[in-house]
C-alpha cells in the first residue's frame, strides 16, 4: 500500500510539474515520454495535426455529420488511431470533445471517494483556437438535444445481434420501421454487407424462443 501511495503522489508531483504522468498518446501529437528536460509531454505531429484541424473544420464550416466525417476520412484513405481499419463514430465523437488540443491538459485523480483535478501546463501545445472548439462543443450539445427530442425507439435485442457476416448489428430507424443493420456500413465498399433485419420480427422471433424455454419444466428447477 506504502509503494502505491509514494507512486500516486510522484505522479500528481510529475503533473503539477507540467509533465503527463502516464501514457500521454493522442491522436495529432508525439508524445515524448521519459524524465528529464522536454520529457513527458506532447509536441504536435504535423501530418496529423492537420487531420485533427481538417475534422473540426469539417464539423464546424462544413457542418457534416459524425457519420459523413467517418465517410470522408475512410475515402482519404486516412487510418484511426490504434490499429482499427476505420474511424468508429465514438472516437471521433472523443476527438471533438477534447479540450486537450486547445492546450488544456486535465488529469483526474480519484481514491477513497474523493476527485482531484489537476491541470498540466504546458504538456500539450494547442492546435485548436478555443473559438473553434467552443463552437463544436455547441453543435454537439444540440445535436444531443434534439436526438432526445425526436425520442429513442427501443431496441430490446440492443448489443446482442452478430451479421453472417460477423459484424455486430445495431438499431437503425430508416422512415418509421424499426430495424437492425451491420455496422459494416457503406464507407467500406470493398467490403460493404449492408444486411438488416425487421426489429419487430426478430424480437417476435427471439421472445417465442424464450418463451419456449421458460415453459418447458424440464429447464425449470
Amino acid at each position: 500500500l506504502k509503494i502505491k501511495e509514494r507512486t500516486v503522489r510522484g505522479r500528481k508531483q510529475r503533473a503539477r510539474n507540467g509533465r503527463i504522468p502516464a501514457n500521454g498518446k493522442l491522436f495529432g501529437y508525439l508524445y515524448m515520454k521519459g524524465k528529464g528536460e522536454a520529457r513527458g509531454i506532447r509536441i504536435p505531429d504535423t501530418d496529423k495535426a492537420l487531420i485533427v484541424k481538417n475534422i473540426f473544420d469539417w464539423y464546424i464550416n462544413d457542418g457534416l455529420s459524425i457519420e459523413s466525417i467517418q465517410k470522408r476520412l475512410y475515402a482519404l484513405g486516412i487510418a484511426p488511431p490504434g490499429n482499427g481499419s476505420h474511424w468508429q463514430a465514438s472516437t471521433v465523437f472523443r476527438l471533438l470533445s477534447n479540450s486537450a488540443y486547445t492546450g488544456n491538459t486535465i488529469i483526474h485523480w480519484s481514491a477513497g471517494g474523493l476527485d482531484e483535478v489537476i491541470e498540466v501546463a504546458g504538456a500539450t501545445p494547442a492546435i485548436i483556437d478555443q473559438v473553434v472548439f467552443d463552437a463544436a462543443q455547441e453543435r454537439l450539445r444540440l445535436n444531443k438535444e434534439n436526438a432526445k427530442r425526436r425520442g429513442k425507439k427501443e431496441y430490446l435485442l440492443r448489443g446482442m445481434l452478430f451479421c453472417a457476416c460477423g459484424r455486430r448489428m445495431v438499431g437503425a430507424s430508416p422512415g418509421r420501421t424499426r430495424s437492425y443493420r451491420c455496422t459494416r456500413h457503406n464507407w467500406e465498399p470493398d467490403r460493404h454487407c449492408g444486411r438488416q433485419i425487421n426489429a419487430e420480427n426478430i424480437e417476435e422471433a427471439v421472445w417465442g424462443q424464450i418463451k419456449g424455454l421458460l415453459t418447458d419444466p424440464k429447464l425449470i428447477k
